[in-house]
């Protein structure tokens, strides 16, 4: 997934008006409601190209930041824009660092691209062995059933120098994912190109997360807008007292 288009990445989503530097506000705006001090760690999982991990570094200068991804392309272009980040190629259900992190993200519903409930609730268990014990775990979750839409279908053009693209969204409902198509005309200095790429993303309640994040022995809530409008889970390990 994402191999063909590691390099387009973030031109895509600039020319669909994702907001990185807000959505990061956002996030460090919860962080700092739900810590009594800045994180001197962060893990984001599924870090991608880095542009959360860059942003959210731009606004704790001192903290330490990780990241862990499976598309190798990815964790490149990562590298570049946070060069003093720990980036680590691995699976989400499988990864160990480790070391433990004060705040973890896992953001723009990638942990809904995990084939079934199984590896998510491995994701989620993962994650929580590496919070710190007053550590804050902030996951995006894709598109919920009650925030169900009819799909639609969806092209958006970039029209740049050095690179001309066209892609072509198309999404199909299933019982618990939305499967969505996309068709890719690219017209580089290398050449023109076409390739098409499907990705499933699964439907799941919050009742089912929230089976998830007690089984992993964390508290969790819920706030309905999140940094992009999806919402978004926080959850922490409760603290004991004798």
């Amino acid at each position: 997934m994402f191999d063909h288009w590691a390099e387009l990445y973030d031109r895509i989503y600039a020319a669909r008006g994702k907001d990185y530097a807000r959505e990061a506000a956002r996030l460090a705006q919860t962080i700092g409601r739900h810590r009594s001090r800045p994180p001197a760690s962060l893990l984001d999982v599924a870090c991608g190209t880095g542009e959360h991990l860059h942003e959210l570094a731009r606004r704790f200068s001192s903290c330490d930041f990780a990241g862990v991804d499976r598309n190798e392309g990815m964790l490149r272009i990562a590298q570049r824009k946070v060069p003093a980040a720990h980036l680590t190629r691995a699976d989400m259900t499988a990864f160990d660092l480790g070391r433990r992190f004060d705040v973890m993200t896992c953001l723009f519903a990638s942990i809904c691209y995990l084939p079934d409930d199984r590896a998510m609730e491995r994701a989620i268990d993962r994650m929580a062995k590496h919070l710190a014990p007053d550590g804050l775990l902030l996951i995006e979750p894709g598109v919920m059933p009650e925030r169900l839409r009819p799909p639609r279908e969806e092209v958006m053009t970039i029209d740049e120098p050095d690179v001309k693209l066209t892609r072509r969204t198309t999404a199909v409902h299933e019982t618990d994912a939305l499967v969505i198509t996309f068709a890719f005309e690219v017209d580089r200095p290398a050449g023109i190109g076409e390739f098409t790429e499907s990705q499933r993303i699964r439907i799941v309640p919050r009742e089912r997360y929230a089976d998830w994040f007690e089984r992993a022995e964390l508290r969790w809530s819920f706030d309905e807008q999140g940094p992009a409008g999806m919402g978004l889970f926080l959850a922490y390990r409760p603290t004991t007292t004798v």
